[in-house]
């Protein structure tokens, strides 16, 4: 068994910027799925949904600058290096948005892992559920039971004997309440 909490998980998730404000007391603010210190990455549009994409590295970087725009985008001045794509971000979040926007998702996530970058679906719940991958590896199977009278929703899945679980969460029409654990 892992014994994991799900908030060491998710400030790793979240990325370096509680750890940069708490040593330097600089906070990055609110920049969705950007970082301030890297690019590309970012989510951008495809014809029929989203993908993620990370060029974290300058070798990943210019593989997905020759994929967008070629040999004259890859050795362009103004992306040869991360801070130079840093300056440049919203011209290179252009330019890579006109690209994904010609191809589908999976075409897009295709092409540009052919060409050794990180790129990845942003999937709905139902997309998710039904990845071949997720189907492989998940921890099926949930048990899911809506009562429509109640406006509650019983999710439950296989766990440890000890540990907490979600039992009901009721769904009203203004939100979502936080569930009552058992």
């Amino acid at each position: 068994m892992i014994d994991a909490t799900l908030l060491d998980s998710m400030l790793d998730v979240v990325g370096p910027g509680a750890a940069i404000a708490h040593r330097t007391g600089v906070s990055d603010q609110r920049i969705g799925p950007r970082f301030w210190f890297l690019a590309p990455r970012n989510v951008y549009e495809c014809s029929d949904g989203w993908i993620c994409m990370s060029g974290s590295a300058d070798s990943v970087a210019k593989r997905i600058l020759k994929v967008v725009g070629g040999d004259a985008l890859e050795h362009d001045p103004r992306f040869a290096t991360n801070a130079d794509r840093i300056a440049s971000v919203d011209a290179l979040d252009a330019l890579i948005s006109a690209w994904t926007s010609m191809h589908t998702w999976r075409d897009a996530v295709q092409i540009l892992a052919d060409a050794g970058a990180a790129a990845g679906p942003v999937y709905s719940a139902e997309q998710l559920i039904a990845d071949e991958h997720v189907i492989a590896v998940a921890p099926w199977p949930w048990s899911i039971t809506l009562t429509a009278t109640a406006n509650c929703c019983s999710l439950r899945r296989p766990r440890a004997s000890h540990a907490p679980r979600v039992r009901f969460a009721t769904l009203v029409s203004v939100g979502v309440r936080a569930p009552r654990m058992c």
